[in-house]
């Protein structure tokens, strides 16, 4: 992959439907990859070029850029996933363990 080469992908509504936008500075290696995706067209109004959000056309976009162009997708998956299932961890084992007279102990600050 040729440094600082990129394309970026962001989220795009047309006309009530959900497109993933491509962006990317001219590259005419970039621009051969993105005529190889399906049904890709070109907005003048975003200055991007951009194909119909599916599961299927995001996997062709990572297959068609892999190894070749960094594709950035900050824009696209900003949310991260909120688990709110995990317990709190007991660590009074941890605390109450024997250990050689020759150990460093941890802090009580980091532990707590």
């Amino acid at each position: 992959m040729e440094k600082g080469r990129s394309i970026t992908l962001k989220h795009l509504l047309i006309r009530d439907k959900r497109y993933i936008g491509l962006q990317f500075n001219t590259d005419k290696i970039i621009q051969a990859l993105v005529k190889e995706l399906p049904d890709v067209r070109w907005s003048n109004e975003f200055n991007m070029a951009y194909i119909l959000n599916t599961n299927k056309n995001l996997n062709k976009i990572f297959n068609i850029f892999s190894g070749v162009v960094w594709v950035n997708c900050n824009y696209f998956f900003d949310k991260k996933p909120i688990n709110d299932t995990i317990e709190p961890m007991d660590i009074t084992w941890f605390r109450q363990r024997s250990l050689p007279n020759n150990f460093r102990h941890c802090p009580i600050t980091y532990l707590d």
